[in-house]
């Protein structure tokens, strides 16, 4: 009896551990998916929302240019870790009203879209205001009820800065 407890011991500590790293690696996992960057749209139910990338009527990006540096010639991109951060694979359409946009609809890919703007190459990649680096964009999860049937879920960004220089606005 004592032999069986001795071994059994190790056993069940190890069972314990596992147990616990599970419980602490699932919730790791809500908190990831609940966190949204750059947007205005939060989630505090991730079981209940749907990833933004699979609602089937896209996801139309509306982009303000703070700087003034985008234009019509050079243009502003999109680039996104499904395209093998590709830092000229999506160009955005210039609107009426000076902003940029680009529909976003879904590729098939399961991974979530990550996105980055520049100007056609990466040194003249967005920026914050002061040139300093910022965090690539992620769609964030929706709830169900901000999702109207066949229309794209709007999101609207705005571009501080770029990497390559100064803004019109009176950057750094």
């Amino acid at each position: 009896m004592a032999l069986t407890l001795f071994l059994l011991a190790p056993l069940a500590v190890l069972t314990l551990l596992v147990v616990l790293i599970a419980q602490s690696l699932d919730r790791e996992a809500r908190r990831t998916l609940g966190e949204v960057s750059g947007t205005r749209a939060e989630s505090s139910r991730a079981g209940s929302d749907r990833a933004l990338e699979r609602h089937a009527a896209g996801v139309l990006l509306i982009v303000e240019d703070r700087t003034g540096l985008c234009n019509e010639r050079e243009g502003l991109y999109l680039s996104t870790n499904h395209d093998r951060w590709n830092p000229a694979a999506r160009r955005l359409a210039r609107r009426p009203d000076g902003r940029w946009q680009i529909l976003l609809t879904p590729d098939g890919n399961a991974t979530p879209l990550e996105f980055r703007f520049t100007r056609g190459d990466w040194d003249r990649v967005e920026s914050d205001a002061d040139g300093g680096e910022v965090a690539r964009h992620r769609l964030p999860l929706v709830p169900p009820e901000a999702l109207q049937s066949g229309e794209p879920y709007v999101l609207e960004l705005a571009i501080e800065g770029f990497a390559d220089r100064e803004s019109k606005a009176g950057g750094s």
